[in-house]
């Protein structure tokens, strides 16, 4: 990897722990949660750098993907468990984080602890050529003590160039994958523990989206929302940025048009049963050949190997 590519890396990784870092600051009850994911993706730009993807807030059984649509009314509640997830780039670079913020428990939250602990666990393993089975176990063995389940089918992944998810995935359980982590790539950590099972599906309406593949013209789009869909890399975006680009009247009608040329990929939002919690932490970590950073905790020192 160049010097370069890998300073853009730790730049991006930067830029993103401070969003990170300022939308947990900014979840209290009462506060809005659209104003956090809006304030999270004004910094990132702020600093010079992108949004991999929409600012995503999921509360309590609600895992991953929730992201509010355009003027959501909806407040964080005192006994909200609040999982925020940031990712930045820096000229298709990425950086890809999370925090938990427990508003019952607070700061010793066990819940969040669990997905913590199992975080260091699984960086305290991962070096070049570690199995990624070996990160697994450690993540699964992490939750386990503390007495919670790690969420099975929710995995952390590769990293590259203008893509946020690539091999190999990294899973949150022991399993016989015999895939193994290489130097030289960027690896995105995310750990996931739930009072419940440890097991997600669907829940409502989308409100991430990507696309499959580059507009052709056979797809005959507006040129408004080809300008705005080429603007993005490959990287998702959320009914809000398309309200941006393109004005509130056209969002739902692009997404259907999207939708009915089949090059529209939908993630709504991943949930554990009612009345479940769930955490995460998430950690983006660069391997290289002499050592190992984590991106997304620029003051940590990087492990020499």
């Amino acid at each position: 990897m160049h010097p370069e590519e890998i300073e853009k890396y730790l730049e991006a990784g930067r830029i993103a722990a401070a969003a990170r870092d300022l939308g947990a600051s900014m979840i209290r009850p009462g506060v809005r949660i659209e104003e956090v994911q809006l304030a999270v993706e004004e910094l990132i730009r702020s600093r010079g750098g992108e949004p991999a993807f929409p600012a995503q807030i999921s509360l309590d059984h609600v895992a991953a993907h929730d992201c509010c649509p355009p003027g959501d009314p909806r407040v964080f509640l005192p006994d909200n468990v609040a999982k925020l997830d940031v990712g930045a780039h820096l000229e298709g670079y990425v950086a890809d984080t999370a925090v938990t913020v427990d508003l019952r428990d607070g700061p010793e939250s066990p819940l969040a602890a669990a997905a913590a602990d199992a975080l260091e666990a699984a960086i305290a393993r991962a070096r070049p050529g570690t199995p990624v089975a070996i990160l697994g176990e450690a993540v699964e063995k992490a939750i386990t003590t503390r007495g919670f389940h790690p969420v099975v089918n929710l995995t952390g992944h590769g990293l590259d160039r203008f893509q946020i998810h690539c091999s190999p995935q990294i899973p949150n359980y022991k399993e016989n994958s015999r895939l193994a982590l290489r130097a030289g790539t960027a690896v995105a950590i995310e750990p996931f523990a739930s009072t419940g099972k440890g097991w997600v599906d669907d829940l409502g309406e989308p409100q991430v989206f990507q696309l499959k593949r580059r507009p052709k013209s056979k797809d005959r789009l507006p040129l408004a929302l080809e300008r705005f869909l080429l603007s993005l890399h490959g990287f998702p975006f959320a009914r809000r940025d398309l309200a941006g680009a393109l004005g509130p009247e056209a969002v739902e009608n692009s997404l259907a048009l999207l939708a009915e040329r089949k090059i529209l990929i939908q993630y709504p939002p991943l949930a554990e049963k009612p009345g479940t919690r769930v955490s995460q932490m998430e950690h983006t970590l660069l391997l290289l050949e002499d050592r190992v950073v984590v991106t997304t905790d620029p003051e940590r020192p990087p492990l020499s190997l």
